[in-house]
């Protein structure tokens, strides 16, 4: 879609543009939580994968009454736990470990994400040029190099983690000078 606002690119500029390829965009609600969510998945997934696999053997275990070492049970004519209950209880257990894995890592990548301007609403502007990624905002300029980034593809758009606890997200449909949204996400890939 053609901006008909925009001021009209010089030919000499759009040789440039072509290899320094950019995107702006306003930061939404939406896409925070969308970004935080596949950040933390990419982040903490190996320890949720083993949280996950132990909550599915304690749910076996608890499900069925003779595998349970603790307790009574009706074979020795003590009092029994419903099942209905128990499962709950494993499942109150599930969100709490769940909780406490992502918890600490939720909130330094927000404290971050705030210290480097990219909250809802403020304006992002992003762009690959001579092996960095530069981005600025309303907290300032920022740059890292390419090779230290992670690029992650998802639906949505790119999520580019820049380090262990700070990401960017850029979404599909921003502004890209330079080219579309595949040769930005070619540019930080290469």
């Amino acid at each position: 879609m053609i901006n008909p606002y925009r001021a009209p690119i010089d030919a000499e500029d759009s040789a440039e543009l072509a290899d320094n390829p950019s995107a702006e965009f306003l930061v939404t609600r939406p896409q925070l939580r969308f970004a935080e969510s596949k950040f933390l998945l990419y982040r903490c997934g190996g320890r949720l994968t083993l949280a996950s696999f132990v909550m599915i053997a304690l749910s076996f275990l608890v499900a069925f009454d003779g595998l349970l070492p603790l307790g009574p049970s009706a074979a020795t004519g003590g009092f029994q736990v419903p099942m209905v209950l128990r499962q709950l209880a494993v499942m109150g257990l599930a969100t709490i470990v769940y909780l406490g894995l992502i918890v600490g890592v939720r909130k330094t990548s927000r404290q971050q994400l705030a210290t480097h301007g990219i909250v809802e609403g403020a304006g992002l502007s992003v762009r690959v040029s001579d092996g960095l990624l530069q981005w600025a905002g309303p907290n300032g300029n920022f740059t890292t190099p390419l090779p230290q980034t992670r690029p992650i593809r998802t639906r949505k758009g790119l999520i580019v983690v820049v380090d262990r606890d700070l990401y960017l997200f850029i979404p599909k449909d921003a502004a890209f000078t330079g080219g579309r949204y595949r040769e930005f996400v070619r540019a930080v890939e290469a």
